[in-house]
Parts: C-alpha cells; structure tokens; sequence
C-alpha cells in the first residue's frame, strides 16, 4: 500500500478549483430555483415510454417508497468511498499519505459531478414522469417537476462506484485480488440498483438514468485514472532505457588455458 511515484498528486491549483465549485454549488442551488416549465420534450424511442409502461407504479405511497429506498442507496454509496477506502487505508494499513490523497480526490470528483448535475437539471426542464399522472388536473406538484434530465441520484451512484472502482484497481485496500475485485462489483451493483428504482419512483425517464450513469462513471472512474492513477511515467522509462526489448550483459569467465569475455542477452 503505498502512492506510486509515477501516479500525480492532489494539486494546490485542484484544491483551489474544487473550493471554487463547492462554492458555486451552493450558489446555485440558492438561485437557480427553476426550471419552472419545460423547455425540452422528448422520448427516446423503444426506451422511455417503454420502460416507463414496464416499471412505473401507479399507486403514489408506492412510487414514494421506492424514492426512499433510491435515496438509501444513493446517499450510502457515496459516503462509501470515505467510510471504507479512505478510512482502512489511513486505520488498517497506517498509511495518511495514501488516505490524504484518496480523500481529496473523491472530494474534487465529487463536486465536480455535482456541480455539472445542478447546472443541467437547473437550466434544462424536462418533465418527470410522474408530473403527467399528480398534475394533469391542474395540482400542484412538489420535488421540482422539471428536473428530469438528468438522474442526480444516479449520476451520484455511479460516480461513487466508479471511485470505488479505481481506487480497489490501483490499491490492494482489501488485500487485492478478490476482495477488492469485489468491491467494484457490490459499487456497481448497487449504483445500478438505485438508478432502476428511480423508475417506478416515477421521478426520471429511461434516458435521464442511463445519461446520469454515464456521466457519473467518467466522473467516478476515468477522471482520477487519467490525471491521478496512470502508469504512463513508468513505460516510458522502461519504453526509453529499452527502447528495443534486448537486454545485454557482459560477463567474463575462464579455464586453466585462458580467459573468456562474452556476452549474453535477453531478447
């Protein structure tokens, strides 16, 4: 358990870019209290309609406990990552460097992904599911009802799991092999079980849960791989002091007559 020297370090100017964005967040979430309508409609084809038909339910005390069961397993993931990773790595391997580093990575993801979730369902309306069936008589609805696009529980979820994933890939946290390879599943897993239950929740569309995955697990996996968790530093020394593959060793050796000065390789 240890922070390669080829992996890149937490920034000053990271630290001061994911200050920057937790503070805009709460900005925005203060002044963008909208949208009010929506100014977008649209349905994917053989998806959204389809999967709404398969899994909405009808009955409004169910669909609110499933938004409750999305809400366990959002909010439990994404403290995962904090509670587990970066906690066993500074408790059970001794090692504050390496949990210093974990934790602040998950921070900057973290508010990065938030940030980018708040600015598209504040400044794109796309109406919930549900609205059609609570407001079509003129209530009132609650929750933001324009706030479809995108699944904010989702894209947490699998931003979560894809941290969970990178850091059980680069570091042995339970012992490496298995066990870890585990952890990405059960991350996975459980992400992919709280975007399905936004559905009969009725609170987002087909579409606004997979867009939700798929920016959460660029976020979560491929933002701390590409500038934190690389080895391209390594293969490159490796690739400069070998550019060919061979390696050569001279080696001298004799007998009662003589000596001998050879080489031998590795090709």
């Amino acid at each position: 358990m240890r922070w390669h020297d080829e992996w890149t370090k937490f920034t000053w100017g990271e630290a001061l870019i994911s200050a920057a964005v937790t503070y805009h967040n709460f900005q925005f979430e203060k002044a963008l209290t909208g949208p009010r309508g929506p100014s977008v409609e649209f349905y994917v084809p053989l998806l959204d309609k389809e999967a709404k038909t398969l899994f909405y339910v009808d009955d409004p005390w169910k669909r609110r406990a499933y938004g409750h069961f999305s809400d366990l397993g959002y909010k439990g993931l994404v403290f995962t990552p904090y509670a587990v990773d970066v906690m066993l790595t500074l408790t059970v391997h001794r090692n504050p460097e390496v949990a210093a580093q974990l934790f602040l990575i998950d921070f900057e993801v973290f508010t990065l992904a938030a940030g980018t979730q708040t600015l598209i369902s504040r400044l794109i309306g796309r109406t919930r599911p549900y609205v059609l069936d609570e407001c079509a008589h003129g209530e009132v609805c609650g929750g933001g009802p324009y706030r479809s696009l995108l699944s904010g529980h989702t894209m947490a979820a699998f931003t979560a799991a894809g941290l969970m994933c990178v850091h059980h890939e680069y570091l042995p946290i339970f012992g490496g092999g298995a066990p870890d390879a585990w952890a990405c599943a059960w991350a996975v897993s459980v992400a992919s079980l709280t975007g399905v239950m936004r559905l009969p929740a009725g609170e987002h569309w087909a579409s606004d849960i997979l867009m939700g995955a798929g920016l959460g697990w660029i976020y979560g996996y491929y933002f701390p791989k590409l500038f934190h968790f690389h080895d391209r530093v390594e293969k490159a020394k490796t690739a400069s002091s070998s550019p060919s593959g061979i390696r050569l060793m001279p080696s001298i050796g004799g007998t009662a007559d003589g000596g001998l000065l050879s080489i031998g390789g590795v090709f």
